[in-house]
């Protein structure tokens, strides 16, 4: 039975609430329903399943999670990459997108759309260092590094104990980018 795209993108939004207030970690149904103002019976009724509202809400939360990054990139080049609150859903959807990498430890689905979202990013790595003249293969070892730093940093940003400012992430990835738009590695 397909899924009705109005519960998909209530169900993805309130999957990305759960990870916000209760941590990175796979949220209960009762979690996710209690950020819907609903009981995990409805959820069951529309999914059948957990494992399936969670995998069905990943891939809806994490093209959310890229439209977002796209849109910071349009505007702010290199310096998009790193969410700085300046959007009120900046730092939402990149903690989002860090507690799916940690959902897709335990489940397959979940662990499709991560690997889709990681593809996904370095792409939009390798498009940002071409425009800026980098001799660089899509292939490049050096794209799936760069992807770790800035999840590293993204880490860094939205996990508060305590925080890296916005301004220090942004510089270690400049250096990160610095490096790529110097690469002429095949």
């Amino acid at each position: 039975m397909p899924i009705d795209d109005f519960i998909l993108d209530e169900t993805s939004l309130a999957l990305g609430r759960a990870l916000h207030h209760h941590g990175l970690v796979a949220p209960s149904l009762r979690q996710i329903a209690g950020q819907m103002n609903t009981v995990p019976g409805t959820l069951l009724h529309h999914f059948g399943s957990k494992d399936r509202l969670l995998t069905f809400s990943a891939d809806r939360l994490g093209d959310r999670c890229l439209r977002a990054l796209r849109d910071r990139i349009t505007y702010h080049r290199w310096d998009g990459f790193i969410p700085d609150g300046s959007k009120i859903d900046d730092v939402f959807l990149t903690r989002a997108r860090l507690g799916l990498a940690a959902i897709a430890r335990t489940l397959p689905g979940v662990g499709r759309t991560v690997a889709r979202l990681r593809r996904e990013e370095q792409e939009l790595i390798w498009d940002r260092a071409r425009a800026d003249g980098a001799d660089l293969e899509p292939d490049s070892p050096l794209l799936p590094l760069c992807a770790d730093s800035l999840v590293g940093l993204w880490e860094a940003v939205c996990i508060p104990e305590p925080p890296l400012l916005v301004a220090e992430a942004r510089e270690r990835w400049r250096v990160v980018a610095d490096l790529l738009r110097k690469a002429t590695v095949v």
